[in-house]
Order: C-alpha cells, then sequence, then structure tokens
C-alpha cells in the first residue's frame, strides 16, 4: 500500500506517561499524547488520534465556555 508507514514505538506506556508529566511545551505533550494512544491501542492510526483529539478538544473548550 502506497503511503502507509510503520513506526514502532520503543517506550512503554508508563515510560510515555512519565514523559507526558515531565513535559512543559504543549506541542512535545500532543505528540507524546498520540504516542501513548497507539502504544496502547486507544487509537489505531495518527489520524483517527487527530479525530480523537479534535473532538476533546472541541468538547473541552464548550465545557470551559
Amino acid at each position: 500500500m502506497s503511503g502507509v508507514v510503520r513506526i514502532e514505538i520503543v517506550e512503554t506506556p508508563e515510560e510515555l506517561k512519565d514523559l507526558m508529566r515531565q513535559e512543559k511545551d504543549a506541542v512535545r505533550h500532543e505528540k507524546l499524547l498520540v504516542l501513548y494512544w497507539l502504544k496502547t491501542q486507544m487509537v489505531d492510526s495518527v489520524l483517527s488520534a487527530a479525530v480523537r483529539r479534535r473532538s476533546t478538544s472541541y468538547h473541552n473548550t464548550k465545557m470551559a465556555v
């Protein structure tokens, strides 16, 4: 299949959680969150993660208003 990229995430879910807790930069935290979701199979692709993140952001924004 053209355009399909496979990566192996070597960090454990626990290591990714620790890195997220330590990270101060929001963009890096988002990247770690997507890696965590992929590693724990909460999402099956980066596209699914983007959709999930967008809907989560939308709901958080509506609740904060």
